[in-house]
This record gives structure tokens, C-alpha cells and sequence, in this order.
């Protein structure tokens, strides 16, 4: 069974063609535009692996993860950046994050990441 997937991303593009492609794959796929959303969707449904944008409106990537880890131990977090902000890279890592992809990425190295998540 293929896990269930959040996306996190205040650029509705993105987010948009994350879902489209997770969901030709396979995967459950949800999406959140913004971090309260998110946190909403976390708390009721059951997501094993989210992808985290590091710069969000109200709140970034790594303190959204910071604010899941509270009451979610167990998902898995992939963050996402278009910028070179090595020092939120950096904490979003020590937070536990899984990796930091840099956009655009490719799909099959995401695809070949996820079967890796997976397995583990």
C-alpha cells in the first residue's frame, strides 16, 4: 500500500503538480497552502511523508515541522526551497527533516526518494 502524502506550498502551482504527478503514482495525496491548513490536515488524517515548503506566509517550513513535532512524532518531512537559505536548511535538518529538496527537482530522483521512505 502506498503511503499517504501531504504537500505543503503557498505557490498553488507547485503544490498543484505535486499532487497531480504523486496521484498518477499512486499515492494519497492532499494539499495545504498554508501552515494552519496544514496543521489542520495533520491532526486529522493519517499522512506518512509531507513536503514542507521552507518559505510560507504566516509562519516558515521549519517552524511548521517544529509545531508538528508536537503532536506528530512519526511523519516523515521532505522539506522544499527555492532559495539558498542555508541557515533555515541547516535547522530544518537538526529538526529531523528527511532532506532539503532544492526546486525545481526532478521527478524521478522524487519518485526514487519516496520508494526509499518507504522502505524504511
Amino acid at each position: 500500500m502506498k503511503p499517504n502524502i501531504l504537500i505543503v506550498d503557498d505557490e498553488y502551482s507547485v503544490s498543484f503538480s505535486l499532487t497531480s504527478i504523486l496521484t498518477m503514482h499512486g499515492y494519497g495525496v492532499m494539499s495545504a497552502n498554508t501552515a494552519k491548513e496544514a496543521i489542520d490536515l495533520i491532526k486529522n488524517n493519517d499522512f506518512d511523508i509531507a513536503f514542507f515548503d521552507i518559505k510560507l506566509s504566516e509562519m516558515n517550513g521549519v517552524e511548521l515541522l517544529k509545531e508538528v513535532k508536537k503532536f506528530n512524532t512519526t511523519l516523515s518531512v521532505i522539506m522544499m526551497t527555492a532559495y539558498a537559505d542555508n541557515s533555515l536548511i541547516e535547522e530544518a535538518l537538526k529538526e529531523n527533516a528527511v532532506i532539503c529538496l532544492r526546486k525545481p527537482f526532478k521527478i524521478p530522483k522524487l519518485l526514487e526518494l519516496l520508494k526509499k521512505l518507504i522502505k524504511k
